[in-house]
């Protein structure tokens, strides 16, 4: 193999990294969407350096990143993912509209571009998860959840809490013939996730449920 090509479902760090030490530096991560085509693209350097990113803008399409009022944030501030170029669609057949900047369409993303201009995205805003008032994406804790050596797969949601609104959920998937356990899953993230970080609930699960993509189906995961 000389190439191969991550897209259509998020690539996770830590398999960017199993991959690169079993096969060398040939993976590239490609991010976009059907709604703006292709916006940016990391190269096996770019995983090297910094296994999540996607990777910085390709030519032709511009990458912003953009406050609540449209204002550009600054490096390593985290706002809407705005994507332009000639591959942006014109609109949904159904006559829906998504917030259009400058030329630049909102891909629903929330992300940042880091110092060096590569672009990180930290989960899909309407996934953001609200909990005693902080910001919670789900993503950093998949990630986190993805480098313990006895997970095969994960994701995280959030559900219902009386006191702080939403709590985290955590759904894991472990390697076969493995001892994992909520007990040891929560000593492990202890000191890698922040304090509101912390899932609440974890359950072990057979299998996460994806679609075809494999994207997450979110909301086939039970509370």
């Amino acid at each position: 193999m000389r190439v191969v090509v991550s897209s259509g479902a998020r690539l996770d760090p830590s398999l960017a990294r199993r991959f690169s030490k079993a096969y060398g530096d040939i993976i590239y991560n490609g991010y976009g969407s059907s709604e703006v085509g292709i916006g940016a693209l990391a190269t096996p350097m770019d995983l090297r350096e910094a296994p999540e990113t996607v990777g910085r803008p390709v030519v032709g399409c511009a990458v912003r990143i953009l406050d609540e009022h449209g204002g550009v944030v600054g490096p390593e501030d985290t706002g809407r993912v705005f994507v332009g170029g000639d591959l942006t669609f014109e609109g949904y057949t159904g006559g829906e509209a998504t917030d259009v900047v400058d030329g630049m369409m909102d891909t629903g993303d929330m992300g940042y571009l880091d110092r060096e201009g590569r672009l990180f995205i930290v989960g899909r805003g309407d996934d953001m998860i609200v909990s005693g008032g902080e910001n919670v994406y789900p993503r950093a804790v998949e990630n986190v959840l993805a480098e313990h050596p006895d997970v095969a797969d994960n994701a995280v949601i959030g559900v219902p809490d009386e006191d702080y609104g939403q709590r985290l959920a955590a759904y894991v998937v472990p390697l076969a013939d493995t001892a994992v356990d909520e007990e040891s899953l929560r000593k492990f993230l202890k000191d890698r996730v922040s304090r509101f970080e912390q899932p609440r609930d974890i359950r072990i699960v057979e299998e996460i449920p994806r679609n075809p993509a494999g994207k997450v189906v979110r909301n086939e995961l039970t509370p």
